[in-house]
């Protein structure tokens, strides 16, 4: 749950000191805070690297396959496309912060760590003289995929659910700051009738006295 305070007023300070406890707010003036883009961008971020890292290990996997052993130009780039693997992980280790995403991160690097160590080896001595075989890898390969997918589809659901719940809650604000309007509306009507009342009543007494 996302606990939003609602005030008539929220100045400078209590916003500040509601946005370091994690809460949003709304008032009246027109003040509002709330950290549902935040989450939506954070979940974004980890589809976009998720989808990166799958790509980029059958990426990886098919020039191991294709190139011959000791390769210069293959492996300058086996090194680029580890290292932009590596710089996706840290994005979804940067987003990932749910006690879905952090275990599917941390079996990311651990099953990359794997494929690279095994992947490295067949890539500078060749599949035949490193006595790997192409099956060994590309099961590597799937479990480096496996977790990366759960990780899209966990974040593609959180996404889902993070743009409902921002249109509930764009509801739910509309009606609240409605019903702060008519009320004070309503306040500003009564007192209002009771300061003419009061009024006529001083000025009829007036009257009466002179």
């Amino acid at each position: 749950a996302y606990p939003v305070a609602v005030a008539p007023y929220i100045g400078p300070q209590s916003a500040a000191l509601l946005r370091r406890e994690g809460f949003g707010y709304l008032d009246l003036s027109g003040n509002c805070s709330l950290a549902f883009d935040s989450v939506l961008i954070e979940n974004i971020s980890s589809i976009r690297a998720a989808r990166k890292m799958e790509a980029l290990v059958w990426r990886m996997q098919s020039l191991v396959l294709e190139s011959d052993p000791g390769n210069e130009a293959a492996l300058r780039r086996w090194t680029a496309l580890s290292s932009e693997f590596r710089s996706a992980l840290k994005d979804a280790e940067a987003a990932g912060k749910t006690p879905e995403e952090m275990p599917l991160v941390g079996q990311i690097r651990e099953r990359f760590d794997a494929y690279f160590a095994r992947g490295d080896q067949a890539l500078r001595s060749g599949m035949a003289g490193s006595g790997i075989p192409a099956s060994e890898l590309v099961t590597l390969a799937s479990a480096v995929t496996e977790p990366s997918l759960r990780l899209l589809e966990v974040n593609d659901r959180m996404a889902q659910q993070g743009t409902q719940r921002r249109q509930a809650m764009a509801a739910s604000l509309f009606w609240t700051r409605l019903a702060f309007l008519l009320v004070g509306l309503s306040v500003g009507l009564i007192l209002g009738y009771r300061v003419a009342t009061g009024l006529h009543r001083s000025i009829m007494q007036i009257s009466i006295r002179l």
